[in-house]
């Protein structure tokens, strides 16, 4: 399929053309699968809400994958997909976003945190939450702070002073991320009255 061509016809930019050829491929296993092309639309609309054009480029993507599909053999593969109703009225959600809301609902308002896999989704999820839950109606202030930290040892170090201060506040980290903390996490989490 010469999806470099038809590309290079219809968009601008070396580093478009790249991205919207992956596009494409998605364009012709959705015509080979019979995936329905509004689903597609609908969730490049939820993921790129902010950023119309964005939306149209990939549509157009979709689309000439689409195209490229029409007249060809039929599919050899015996897989189609179909809508289905089996979640209705079932919550699907992944567990670092069940996480980051979760921090949310136990009165988080502080997440300092250093980028490793799987802290940078949970993280984000956190974020994304406080930006709709944990910013004040009148004034619009963010009640919230996301933090990347430098390393782990920072993000371990900014939870207990957070804490130290008031602010309920937690970090997200992997095997490696907790080895490095073991030390600082032995701190307190409030600070002892000096008689």
């Amino acid at each position: 399929m010469p999806l470099a061509r038809i590309c290079n016809e219809n968009f601008v930019g070396v580093r478009n053309r790249i991205l919207m050829k992956n596009i494409m491929y998605a364009g012709v296993l959705a015509a080979l699968l019979e995936i329905d092309v509004e689903v597609i639309r609908q969730l490049l609309n939820e993921s790129s809400a902010k950023k119309p054009a964005l939306v149209d480029a990939n549509m157009k993507a979709v689309q000439l994958g689409l195209r490229l599909r029409q007249g060809q053999p039929a599919c050899p593969l015996p897989l189609r997909i179909e809508r289905m109703d089996r979640t209705r009225g079932h919550i699907m959600i992944d567990g670092n976003t069940a996480a980051g809301l979760g921090a949310v609902y136990a009165g988080a308002t502080v997440g300092p945190w250093y980028p490793i896999t799987p802290s940078t989704s949970l993280m984000d999820a956190f974020k994304n939450f406080c930006q709709k839950l944990r910013v004040d109606p009148e004034t619009g202030k963010h009640n919230f702070a996301v933090i990347q930290a430098e390393d782990e040892l920072a993000a371990i170090g900014m939870v207990l002073g957070a804490n130290w201060n008031g602010a309920r506040a937690f970090t997200a980290t992997t095997g490696p991320g907790i080895s490095l903390r073991a030390s600082s996490s032995g701190w307190p989490t409030t600070p002892r009255s000096r008689r």
